[in-house]
């Protein structure tokens, strides 16, 4: 049996440009005009959150497409700002013992303009 760690081949710059920053534009295919040639070369299948093969997870599918939703819904209805972003180092404050603990991120939320309560913006 062969196995790795996820976390390991996802962040390791064998695999990716730049692997231990967040690029959310390495994710976009080469014709999308906010990609970026940095990350031409990087090996996306690298990165295997659900796992593979007849192993992976049964709910993987339904997964992304909540996601996708909720994600969609969050980033239409606010604008978002990150409050303690300069406080955190991801490498210092992760921990791992036995179960991972990850560092208060504490981001405010303030309803985009025509859009709170659920209101939609009329053209």
């Amino acid at each position: 049996m062969i196995s790795t760690a996820n976390w390991t081949t996802s962040h390791s710059s064998r695999f990716f440009a730049d692997a231990n920053a967040f690029h959310p534009e390495r994710w976009l295919s080469k014709s999308h005009p906010a990609f970026d040639a940095r990350f031409a070369s990087d090996n996306r299948n690298a990165a295997r959150p659900f796992s593979l093969g007849s192993r992976s997870c049964l709910g993987m599918r339904l997964a992304y497409l909540e996601s996708r939703i909720l994600l969609a819904k969050l980033v239409y209805t606010f604008d978002w700002e990150l409050k303690n972003g300069a406080d955190i180092d991801w490498y210092r404050d992760i921990k791992l013992e036995g179960f991972l603990t990850l560092p208060d991120v504490y981001v405010k939320f303030s309803h985009v303009k025509g859009k709170a309560n659920g209101a939609n913006e009329k053209a």
